[in-house]
């Protein structure tokens, strides 16, 4: 079976499953289809489209996503940030009400920055900078961006941070 084919299969069924268990799921679970969903491949935008739309209540510029649930939109924010999907962060931005700086990982801290940083997505880190999330935001456990994006030998995320006024002795 070619690729092209197993790839269509495989959205078929994801897509099934998600519209039976809209509604029956609680966050965590959405949220571990979600992790799942964006690193599936080349469809993963339209997946996180489709399940902005269900979960969040909307995904296309000017449909005003009203927040039927926070916990969601934060869930999303971070599976586009860890995925590298810069359509959903500027969705979420954009039309979802969601800040740059905005806590995706409420027990530790995260800020998107701060998964994208540690993800490599230099792409996702650019576009947050530009929308002002906040350079020097500790999580929990005291690391910064930098931290992230240093540990894990990013080298365009920490340029992109140092140009952004990140102190480089600064990581945690």
């Amino acid at each position: 079976m070619s690729d092209e084919v197993e790839s269509e299969k495989e959205e078929e069924v994801m897509m099934r499953l998600l519209a039976v268990t809209d509604g029956k799921l609680e966050v965590e679970e959405k949220a571990a289809l979600v992790t799942k969903a964006v690193m599936r491949g080349r469809w993963r935008t339209r997946m996180m489209e489709w399940m902005m739309d269900r979960w969040i209540g909307g995904s296309k510029k000017g449909a005003g996503m009203e927040a039927k649930n926070e916990e969601m939109k934060a869930v999303m924010m971070k599976a586009g940030a860890e995925a590298g999907e810069e359509g959903v962060i500027e969705m979420l931005l954009d039309d979802g009400g969601m800040e740059a700086d905005a806590v995706v990982e409420g027990e530790k801290k995260q800020t998107a920055l701060h998964v994208a940083s540690r993800a490599g997505r230099d792409g996702v880190v650019g576009m947050l900078l530009a929308r002002g999330a906040n350079v020097t935001a500790r999580t929990t456990n005291d690391f910064t961006a930098m931290y992230f994006g240093s540990e894990g030998g990013h080298v365009l995320v920490v340029r992109a941070l140092i140009a952004a006024g990140a102190d480089v002795n600064d990581v945690s």
